[in-house]
């Protein structure tokens, strides 16, 4: 449902696909230093949440807040648990492979290039991090969201490559299942 809409408008747009997704082969380095990136930068982003998870709200706010981020949890955790190898392989396939594909080429490429094309700099992957994060709907998680949206453009961005942000972000969200299929704290890593 978006990776061949997303196709199908550049086509439309009569753009070169490979060129306007910044499709290549990536350097084993930046993929080795980029996945070290996003490890580093989602223990920073746990430290963020539990700064934002420490301060107060009122305490009606803090009811629905708690509510909402308890039944998103144990949505999550119902999608991602696998009870076996053969399950962890699925859970990888539809929770960190395509998500890493189709978003990335919905976000960092369709939209981000689109972005990139009317500001400067990398603008495009700032905007196209805070809709990143305001697409997946977790309003508690949206500055970690937007952050690693915005990363994740900063590397499109600067690599001239998509390939590195796909593998990236499939890195991201395999730590995630890896994490969750090995019962590792859930507080370890966020799927993005």
């Amino acid at each position: 449902f978006m990776l061949l809409p997303t196709i199908l408008l550049v086509k439309l747009r009569k753009e070169n696909v490979v060129e306007f997704f910044r499709l290549a082969v990536p350097d084993y380095k930046e993929i080795v230093l980029t996945f070290i990136a996003v490890f580093a930068l989602q223990q920073v982003l746990q430290g963020y949440m539990a700064v934002q998870d420490a301060l107060p709200l009122p305490e009606p706010l803090q009811k629905i807040v708690e509510q909402f981020k308890s039944m998103v949890e144990e949505m999550y955790r119902n999608l991602v648990t696998a009870h076996s190898p053969v399950e962890f392989v699925f859970v990888v396939l539809v929770v960190a492979l395509t998500p890493a594909i189709c978003e990335e080429f919905l976000f960092r490429g369709l939209v981000q290039r689109s972005f990139e094309k009317v500001t400067v700099g990398i603008q495009g992957a700032i905007i196209t991090g805070v809709i990143f994060a305001a697409f997946h709907l977790i309003p508690y998680s949206f500055v970690p969201l937007t952050v690693l949206g915005s990363y994740f453009g900063f590397i499109v961005y600067r690599s001239q490559n998509i390939t590195v942000a796909i593998s990236t972000h499939f890195f991201n969200n395999f730590i995630a299942c890896t994490a969750l299929y090995l019962q590792l704290n859930d507080d370890f890593v966020a799927i993005a």
